[in-house]
Formats: C-alpha cells, structure tokens, sequence
C-alpha cells in the first residue's frame, strides 16, 4: 500500500523517488517543492482535527442518539426513475464512533 501511495504522489509531483543500485534494491522518496508546499496546509488541517474532535465526537454522539433516530427518517430518491424510498438511520460504520470519551457520551 505505501509504494503504491509513493507512485501516486510521485506521478502526481509531490513525491521524488530515486533507486540506489544495491543488493537489495532501496529506493529513497523526497518531497519536490509542489510536495513542500502542499505541507503547510495538510499541517493546518491536521491541526484544526485534533483541536476540534471533541466537537466532531459530541456532534457523532447527538446525531447517533437513539433518541434522534425516529426523527432522521429522510425520503431519498433512488436511481434514474426517481423512485422515492424511506431511507434508515446510518449507523456508526467504524469502532471508533462507538467509543466516545466520557466527557462527550450523550
């Protein structure tokens, strides 16, 4: 998986790759200044994520409240003929999303 998200970044010009001939081959990836420059917002993302999960948390924990559940039945359409369905309530899909810090459990 990481040499194939290397040989995407590297298509993508984010990513320098260089092989060095030796028994094994080793291969050393660099950031290219494109690279470089897509940091410093990738930076500022990671850090707005971390200073605000407990709010994502707290606002997972109310919109999976059983109590919200009857109340978030959406009419979607389906499909080309636009067929109306009644669409369930989305369940958490990771494990993550069940286990929530005390401070923000509904």
């Amino acid at each position: 998986m990481l040499s194939l998200t290397l040989k995407v970044l590297e298509r993508d010009g984010l990513v320098r790759r260089r092989v060095i001939p030796s028994v094994p081959p080793q291969l050393e990836n660099e950031f290219s200044d494109p690279g470089r420059e897509l940091l410093q917002p990738v930076k500022a993302l990671a850090e707005w994520t971390a200073a605000n999960t407990p709010r994502i948390m707290a606002a997972r924990a109310t919109y999976d409240s059983p109590l919200r559940r009857p109340c978030r039945r959406l009419t979607q359409r389906c499909g080309r003929a636009g067929i109306s369905t009644l669409v369930s309530p989305v369940e958490p899909t990771t494990h993550a999303a069940r286990r929530l810090p005390a401070s923000v459990a509904p």
